[in-house]
């Protein structure tokens, strides 16, 4: 059974998330479609927590990812709107949306993975993913 909380820590809104009991839980960082190894900490925690609260570091993988397309290793990236912050807290981060690169994005995925096994089978849920405006981590 998945259970999903959010909790106040020492005034910090934490997002958590138990699966039975909360003997070996992880605290991760929230990334835009996270590496296999990423994964594997997740299925074999008891529980995790998306720190939300720290500051948004750029060039990093929280709004990036790199795929295997037919001209090589290609990044694909998530424009966030900077605040005049110096630092601006994970949470608070906004997407750009002046252009549409979750047009872009879906469509490098696509010519990448489209001859791959079970693509089609997953393609309705990751088309859901691009044609929602969020925030960065919603």
């Amino acid at each position: 059974m998945l259970e999903c909380t959010f909790g106040i820590r020492k005034k910090k809104k934490i997002v958590k998330l138990f699966f039975g009991s909360k003997m070996n839980a992880i605290l991760i960082q929230p990334t835009y479609f996270p590496s296999i190894s990423h994964y594997v900490a997740m299925v074999q925690s008891d529980g995790i927590t998306f720190e939300m609260e720290d500051n948004f570091q750029k060039q990093t993988n929280r709004n990036r990812m790199y795929i295997y397309s037919p001209n090589g290793l290609q990044m694909l990236n998530i424009p966030i709107k900077h605040s005049k912050e110096v630092h601006q807290k994970t949470k608070d981060v906004k997407i750009e949306y002046d252009f549409n690169w979750q047009k872009q994005h879906f469509k490098s995925l696509d010519a990448a993975y489209r001859s791959s096994p079970y693509f089609e089978y997953f393609e309705d849920d990751f088309i859901q993913i691009f044609e929602k405006k969020t925030r960065l981590f919603d």
